[in-house]
């Protein structure tokens, strides 16, 4: 549930305001049995509920070549985490603030910098609390954790935009400060049999550098660039060990876009993600790619679209862990190559148009 209020206040300035509540009660009943005989302590119902309620506030301003826009949010958070043989029962209860500041100014018609800072919060995924999520081998565990708390994240940027002829460069310095990070630590419960958690890191630094850029040959060939580069270092305790890892890792997307005619067109995506070696894993490369092509009829009223996902068969993540006494490899595998075709229909409406409010 939500309102938002949009004030002009005068020529280039503008206030928003706004209201949100999201309330969310999940359940998860998970048994398990073997030869008819139900394993006990494998089977529990873990019951999540979340109530978070926000406020914000932003001024935003544009005057001659300088704008910025100053915001905050605020939530309020009211998190229960039980489960049915009352094992566990966590509540938690906090208020957080969330600023923002956004300054751009404009150095001519065609290169502009912009600076910010924000701040921001990344809740743990319900697979991530849920202790009973599944079960495939017992000698090799995958378990939630209900005290898991949430991530916050101080971002600082500088960016430019510059605008030459067919070329578009947009290259982005940043540095970002991150507490109470989620990680998975490994561990033996006894010999042979493992169990991986998630837990919380102290904190994170990353420092690095991402880069757009935009190439357009001709007016009916388009080519975009993204990559990013950064370098980290983690460090924390959990169950009276201390993890630590530095290094450095970059990934890379490079889409080529071709109109055919002024209704078709066909699209290449290649996606490249380099090894990194985390705070007890190493994740070895991935590269994947996907192929598009898409065609409207009728104007804009009917679009078909075909997709190629997964092009090569090369979606697979490898993670290798190694300690003085077990050696883990795991492989998580994307889906096999997929011909996805979508047909689409417009009432009343453009293409790229966006939804519609009820009145509106």
């Amino acid at each position: 549930m939500q309102s938002n209020l949009v004030l002009p206040i005068s020529k280039g300035k503008k206030l928003e305001a706004g209201v949100r509540a999201d309330l969310r009660a999940l359940r998860s009943d998970y048994r398990s049995a073997l030869d008819s005989k139900l394993l006990d302590q494998y089977t529990n119902k873990l019951y999540y509920n979340e109530n978070i309620y926000s406020a914000y506030i932003q001024l935003g301003d544009q005057q001659g070549k300088f704008s910025y826009l100053l915001g905050l949010r605020s939530e309020l958070t009211d998190i229960r985490i039980f489960d049915r043989k009352e094992t566990f029962d966590n509540r938690k209860n906090y208020l957080n603030p969330f600023p923002t500041l956004h300054i751009g100014y404009l150095i001519d018609s065609n290169v502009s910098v912009q600076l910010s800072y924000s701040r921001r919060i990344n809740r743990p995924q319900f697979s991530q609390l849920n202790t009973f999520g599944g079960l495939s081998d017992t000698r090799n565990l995958t378990i939630g954790n209900p005290d898991l708390d949430p991530m916050y994240a101080d971002s600082y940027e500088i960016g430019i935009l510059s605008k030459t002829g067919k070329w578009t460069l947009s290259p982005t310095l940043y540095y970002k400060h991150s507490t109470q990070n989620i990680e998975y630590a490994l561990k033996e419960t006894q010999p042979g049999y493992l169990i991986r958690m998630p837990f919380n890191l102290d904190n994170e630094d990353r420092m690095g550098i991402e880069l757009a850029v935009q190439y357009i040959p001709f007016k009916w060939w388009r080519l975009m660039l993204d990559a990013n580069y950064f370098g980290f270092r983690q460090k924390g305790d959990f169950e009276n060990k201390i993890y630590r890892a530095s290094g450095q890792t970059w990934l890379t997307r490079l889409t080529s876009k071709v109109n055919i005619t002024k209704v078709a067109a066909v699209d290449l995506g290649l996606d490249y993600q380099s090894g990194v070696k985390g705070i007890q894993t190493y994740t070895k490369p991935v590269f994947s790619g996907k192929l598009g092509a898409g065609r409207d009829f009728r104007g804009d009223k009917f679009s078909l679209n075909l997709t190629v996902t997964n092009l090569f068969n090369s979606k697979v993540r490898t993670q290798i862990t190694q300690t003085d006494t077990y050696y883990v490899q795991n492989r998580q595998y994307w889906p096999q190559r997929q011909i996805i075709a979508t047909l689409t229909y417009r009432f009343n409406r453009k293409k790229g148009e966006g939804d519609r409010l009820p009145g509106s």
